[in-house]
């Protein structure tokens, strides 16, 4: 039987696939999950969601067959609930499976720069990762405030992994309501979200395309580099993006692709990519983050000027350098750093700090109203009725030892660089804001 988009036999294949290529038995009884519950272990990233939005969306739009149609609905969505079981079976098995964290014996991986840990934080009476922003006690609003370089109604987020970007996606949606801040959204389609990296020639395509969309609206990419429309002869939307401690967010994305839940989200979505032939073994998927660094496999090993793309998430750079930049492309190179410095000053009305996401969000608020008016309050309404302040987070991440941490951040130092000059800035839009009173 088969179902438009999803259908039992893609049902029934992925979980086979997730037990084979796991080698997990999965046994025992689980307590009874809700139908939200449910919905939400099953259902895919937010670009997922602009074109259904939940596996229970999937079995709605499905065409199913003359005979006896509530019997095969009925086998399709005890399919789909037992899958979802199975999902989260294999996660709590995976969490027993993985051993703890060791600091003894580290092998560190290849240090070609001398770097220490950040500077001791100062008692100077602001934020406590706003320490080194210098004397802000003149700064207002009108002096930081970049948003009126746009020259389209315009929101262009091209979200950065593992920052909180899936979160403030999510927070869009619910701002573009007709009732709160009415405008559109925009998603890339399903063969755009392949491609995070563009020739100069492809980037004018994309834009073409967002710009015969009705106005106001927000464009909210997937994982992709910054798209430049003047180059291209277009007026400036208002950029923003958000950032995470460079060490702390590949550890993040280390983990989030090893969640069950994830390899079937990738079948899902580009089935003739990732299948039984590529999904990868059952060690993959047990290998905490440490043990990865100490064998130097390759996603663990941080090498510099390294220009190729390893799918770890290691460049929080690159999503700051234009497509077609190639010296923007080697890892933790003062070029990338410098280059992504300056494109966020010149484009960039906002880049959040995944650290601070509320001083992120009043910033948002009140240096683009237009799209961001009562972000802090909805915010605060939903983070936890709707799990905004958990969302996509994985389940079982392993701490990380602080030895293997300083290792990693002598070969993070541009990217380190890069994320303390955006969580500056920040802090520095954030008091010209409390100067005046209006936070």
């Amino acid at each position: 039987m088969e179902l438009t988009h999803i259908g039992e036999t893609t049902l029934l294949r992925s979980s086979f696939l997730l037990r084979r290529k796991w080698d997990i038995r999965v046994m025992g009884d689980r307590n009874q999950l809700t139908v939200d519950e449910c919905r939400d272990a099953v259902s895919g990233s937010t670009s997922d969601a602009m074109q259904v939005r939940s596996l229970t969306g999937y079995l709605k739009k499905a065409s199913l067959p003359g005979c006896f149609p509530d019997v095969f609905r009925l086998v399709s969505i005890a399919t789909a609930f037992y899958l979802c079981l199975l999902c989260i079976q294999l996660e709590t098995e995976l969490k027993e499976l993985r051993p703890s964290s060791s600091s003894s014996a580290l092998v560190p991986v290849r240090r070609n720069v001398i770097a220490g840990e950040p500077a001791a934080q100062k008692s100077n009476g602001l934020h406590p990762l706003a320490w080194d922003i210098g004397d802000v006690r003149d700064l207002r609003p009108e002096d930081v405030n970049t948003t009126g370089r746009a020259g389209l109604e315009l929101l262009f987020f091209n979200r950065v992994g593992k920052t909180g970007s899936e979160m403030i996606d999510l927070l869009i949606e619910y701002l573009s309501e007709d009732n709160v801040n009415n405008f559109n959204l925009v998603y890339p389609t399903k063969q755009q979200t392949r491609k995070s990296w563009l020739t100069i020639e492809k980037e004018g395509g994309i834009i073409n395309r967002i710009l015969k969309t009705p106005l106001p609206s927000a464009y909210i990419t997937h994982h992709v580099s910054f798209c430049n429309f003047t180059r291209h002869d277009q007026p400036m939307p208002i950029y923003i993006n958000m950032v995470r401690d460079p060490v702390d967010r590949v550890v993040s994305w280390y983990y989030y692709v090893r969640q069950p839940i994830y390899p079937l989200r990738r079948h899902l979505r580009w089935p003739e990519i990732f299948n039984e032939d590529t999904m990868p073994d059952g060690e993959f998927y047990r290998r905490d983050f440490e043990t990865c660094v100490e064998m130097k496999l390759m996603e663990c090993n941080f090498l510099q000027d390294d220009p190729e793309f390893r799918g770890d998430q290691r460049r929080q750079t690159l999503f700051f350098c234009a497509h077609g930049d190639q010296p923007c492309r080697r890892f933790n190179s003062k070029y990338s750093a410098q280059a992504a410095k300056e494109v966020v000053e010149k484009y960039y009305a906002v880049v959040g700090v995944q650290e601070a996401m509320d001083v992120s969000l009043a910033v948002f608020q009140h240096y683009i109203p237009r799209f961001f008016r009562n972000a802090t309050a909805i915010y605060n309404d939903l983070k936890y009725k709707a799990g905004l302040a958990d969302h996509n987070k994985s389940q079982f991440k392993t701490k990380v030892a602080a030895d293997m941490k300083r290792s990693l951040r002598s070969n993070f130092t541009s990217e380190i660089e890069f994320y303390d000059f955006c969580r500056q800035r920040l802090f520095r839009q954030y008091y010209a804001l409390k100067n005046v009173g209006l936070v």
